[in-house]
């Protein structure tokens, strides 16, 4: 402890000098693709144009899905994923306690209740057994968010949903790449959602894609997507939104399609990475759980419950030394307006429902995988990581 170097935090020198953005450069032949369609004019059509409708087929290829179609943003992906369920007024859909506001936000927007379910201790996404007890006569749907990029158990759940005639949805908002069971998520519940964001294992700048299990229900996503209308012009065949995604972003997709088994390789390795420069210490981080393989869009750092109250101090130690780190997002019972819309449906989030979620997210930081990391940046973050874990002890 005594030879440990001054940390950004103490006034010394950050172990980089300055963060990793997440900037993303297409190969030659996609830049030329992006002039072409530049040339061309025509930067985006109804329905998906030839670029667009390209991608839709490369992804649900890839995945092993029936139907794929691309959208302006990740939250557009689920929001039109729940649009299907055509929500009446009391109708539930439950969700993860530990997730992106989007999984809940957009169940609301629909007017239905988000019903909220405790996560896995060790995986740290939804808990099969805790989803049981939180099914009514109401419930409509479950979005299963697949959290940091760790696959969740799904057979069991689309086994016991499909049993009660329960929408599954899967939120893969930042699971690109990640199989259960060698299957990719986004190919095994009834709809899957996937964002293209900055920093995700593949990015379009913005955009999202929605998968089908079915050619029926690839069909209504897309009318949805398209203002509700039909193949007609004038079919103007149910309420819908205009979430199309344009030409160039897709030119973008497809350019990181092809480099999607590359990036989720690297954020493994990274991952690997981290366990080995922490294995000396009580810091808890996840491996691959028993029914799949994790891609780690970022990579979760449980504290020990002791030091439980360092979280904070521990998570600034780490970023002044020019490594991205967060701590996640507050579970989702703490947000306040969706928790007074829950109530005004006679619909009260109780912590202690939920004692897992409570628990760990306040003793978690989040550090950064990917992308644009070389070996030797992950072994900085990896290195930086543990400087600050030692600081944080020898101020406890």
């Amino acid at each position: 402890m005594s030879h440990r170097r001054k940390l950004a935090i103490e006034g010394g020198v950050p172990a980089r000098p300055a963060p990793i953005n997440p900037l993303y450069r297409v190969g030659a032949d996609t830049r030329n693709r992006i002039l072409q369609i530049l040339d061309s004019g025509e930067l985006s059509t109804w329905y998906g144009g030839l670029v667009v409708r390209e991608f839709e087929a490369s992804f649900a290829s890839t995945i092993g899905a029936a139907d794929a179609v691309a959208v302006n943003s990740g939250t557009s992906a689920l929001h039109i994923a729940v649009a299907t369920l055509g929500l009446l007024p009391g109708d539930e859909v439950v969700v993860p306690a530990a997730c992106y506001l989007s999984a809940a936000s957009v169940v609301a927007q629909e007017g239905g209740i988000p019903v909220l379910c405790d996560i896995n201790e060790d995986t740290y996404v939804m808990s099969v057994e805790d989803l049981e007890r939180h099914i009514t006569e109401r419930t409509r749907a479950v979005i299963v968010v697949h959290f940091w990029g760790c696959p969740a158990n799904l057979d069991p759940i689309c086994e016991f949903a499909r049993e009660r005639k329960i929408v599954v949805i899967e939120d893969c908002g930042q699971s690109h790449g990640s199989r259960i069971r060698g299957r990719f998520t986004g190919s095994i519940g009834d709809f899957g959602c996937f964002s293209f964001a900055p920093r995700k294992h593949i990015t379009t700048g913005q955009g999202g894609m929605v998968t089908s299990r079915t050619a029926r229900g690839g069909a209504l996503i897309r009318e949805l997507v398209n203002k509700g209308k039909g193949k007609g012009w004038l079919a103007y065949n149910r309420l819908g939104f205009s979430y199309a995604m344009t030409e160039i972003e897709a030119a973008v997709g497809l350019d990181g399609l092809l480099n999607l088994t590359a990036e989720v390789n690297n954020r493994r390795v990274a991952a690997d990475t981290y366990r080995r420069a922490l294995s000396g210490t009580p810091l808890r981080l996840p491996r691959d759980p028993p029914w799949g393989e994790h891609v780690y869009f970022k990579m979760p750092i449980l504290v020990p419950e002791e030091m439980a109250t360092k979280r904070d101090l521990f998570a600034r130690a780490i970023d002044a030394e020019n490594i991205s780190c967060r701590v996640p997002h507050p579970p989702v019972w703490t947000i306040p307006w969706l928790a007074k819309y829950a109530a005004i449906h006679n619909r009260h989030y109780d912590p202690g429902l939920y004692p897992v979620t409570g628990w760990l997210l306040p003793r978690m930081v989040e550090v950064e995988t990917g992308p644009n990391m070389t070996e030797h940046d992950v072994k900085v973050s990896a290195n930086a990581v543990l400087d600050a874990w030692n600081y944080i002890c020898e101020r406890n």
